[in-house]
C-alpha cells in the first residue's frame, strides 16, 4: 500500500483516475496523460506545487506518453513513468 506525505499540500481540484476496472482506449489513455500534464503545469502556475516537482512530473509522464505510443510499448517502462511521478 502506498503512503503518501500530504503535509503542505493545498488541493484544489482532485481527479482521481482509475484504469484498471473498465476498459480504455490507447486515445483515451493518451488523452488522460495529457491532461495530467497540463494539471502539474496549473499547478505550478497556481504555487500549489514546486517547479522542480511539475517539471520532473512532466517529464516522467512525458516518457510514459513517448512509450505508449509506440507500435510496441513497454509496459514496465510505462509502469514505472507512471510510478515514479507520484514520487
Amino acid at each position: 500500500m502506498a503512503i503518501f506525505d500530504q503535509r503542505k499540500q493545498h488541493v484544489k481540484t482532485q481527479n482521481n483516475i482509475n484504469i484498471g476496472y473498465e476498459q480504455c482506449s490507447k486515445e483515451d489513455i493518451i488523452s488522460i496523460l495529457n491532461s495530467l500534464k497540463q494539471d502539474f503545469d496549473q499547478s505550478v502556475q497556481d504555487n500549489i506545487i514546486d517547479v522542480e516537482i511539475g517539471n520532473e512530473a512532466n517529464t516522467q509522464l512525458q516518457r510514459a506518453l513517448t512509450e505508449f505510443q509506440k507500435e510496441e510499448p513497454n509496459k514496465q517502462i510505462i509502469l514505472d513513468s507512471i510510478d515514479n511521478t507520484k514520487k
